[in-house]
């Protein structure tokens, strides 16, 4: 078995330092997904005080603030909440599992690929109901782990381990053990069921998110955590080859088109 707590610290390493690499790539993605998640909401959302959970560098923070709500964003790493903070909401390091609010804190609360992270995601969800008002909106999404896998995934993968990248134990971990978890819509259902919140449906669509090219498909996979944190390790001129080798490497680019389950439930 793995040790939880050291492949969760190694995770959370990852992350550090990584916010620029993330808005150069994931989260052109991640930023179109969030905002369809948070169009999910079937009230209006304006004036509610609402809970982005898992923040990242504020993907569904930005779509909450434009539908009008008062958001505060939580992460385990600083990092993260840190990147480009001047233009932010209010934020603070916290971890899912034992969040440092009173019982129904927010009026709604949006988890967008944050819980597919979590090694006990049902945990994690009575506590966002712990959190929630009776009745509030909570909102989630997750990535479908039944779809092919991306062509840039394999392909920048396999260029990085000419320069001596090797996938981590976190990250094999999180593949491996935890996105399954939440990975299907029964799965997602079940577990959002048993952690005590209603009205519970899971709808999986597939997303056109705008990156096509193979420049952007590249710097979309190199941008992840786990090749960001491999990519801050060489030299300026060896990241350009990589990069460069990266993109020659996807001579006839695929649009990325994830399958995404959404979930909407109350509190």
């Amino acid at each position: 078995m793995p040790d939880t707590d050291s492949i969760a610290a190694a995770m959370r390493g990852a992350y550090a330092g990584g916010g620029e690499a993330w808005e150069g790539g994931p989260a052109r993605m991640y930023d179109k997904l969030a905002a369809e998640l948070v169009a999910t909401a079937d009230v209006p959302l304006a004036g509610l005080v609402a809970l982005d959970c898992g923040a990242g560098t504020g993907a569904a923070s930005k779509a909450l603030v434009a539908a009008g709500a008062k958001v505060i964003a939580i992460d385990n790493e600083a990092d993260m909440l840190n990147h480009d903070r001047a233009n932010r909401p209010p934020a603070l390091v916290a971890d899912i599992n034992a969040m440092p609010f009173v019982d129904e804190t927010f009026g709604a609360v949006v988890a967008a690929f944050s819980l597919n992270h979590v090694a006990t995601p049902e945990a994690a969800m009575r506590e966002i109901r712990r959190v929630s008002r009776r009745g509030a909106p909570v909102l989630a999404s997750v990535f479908a782990i039944q779809q092919p896998p991306h062509a840039a995934k394999d392909a920048v993968e396999t260029v990085a381990k000419n320069f001596g990248f090797e996938p981590p134990p976190w990250y094999v971990h999180l593949k491996r053990d935890i996105e399954p978890l939440l990975g299907t819509a029964d799965r997602l259902r079940a577990v959002a069921t048993a952690a005590g919140l209603g009205d519970v449906s899971v709808t999986e669509c597939t997303f056109d998110v705008g990156i096509d090219s193979a420049r952007d498909l590249v710097h979309w996979r190199l941008g992840m955590a786990h090749l960001s944190a491999f990519m801050r390790t060489l030299s300026i001129e060896r990241r350009d080859e990589l990069i460069a080798a990266a993109v020659a490497a996807l001579p006839d680019p695929q649009p990325l088109r994830p399958a995404v389950l959404m979930l909407s439930s109350r509190a």
